[in-house]
């Protein structure tokens, strides 16, 4: 059942939208870091705060008690210690998240 309406959605979805491709999971997962967004699972873990990420403008502290508010209301104090970033490299090659680096 989930082939076939999986079949009819492609087929109705390409037939309206001529000229579109399916890119999949990897070409979108690639694609955030053109926006600059931050993935959970890949930049974003529970290692790292929110202001450790800069979204610290996203933390609402004032509305009320909720889990790990006094760990952020120290981390605000004291100021993140790490900032994540994005590096721009110039190569032609790309590595995987299970890549290795040496």
């Amino acid at each position: 059942m989930f082939e076939q309406s999986s079949k009819r959605w492609a087929w109705k979805f390409f037939r309206l939208n001529p000229g579109v491709a399916n890119a999949g999971y990897r070409a979108i997962n690639s694609l955030h870091f053109e926006k600059g967004y931050c993935l959970w699972g890949a930049e974003l873990t529970p290692e790292y705060t929110p202001y450790d990420a800069g979204l610290g403008f996203c933390v609402s502290l004032h509305k009320g008690d909720f889990l790990g508010r006094e760990a952020l209301v120290k981390v605000k104090e004291r100021g993140p210690q790490w900032k994540l970033c994005t590096f721009t490299l110039d190569s032609q090659s790309c590595r995987s998240r299970s890549y290795r680096w040496l």
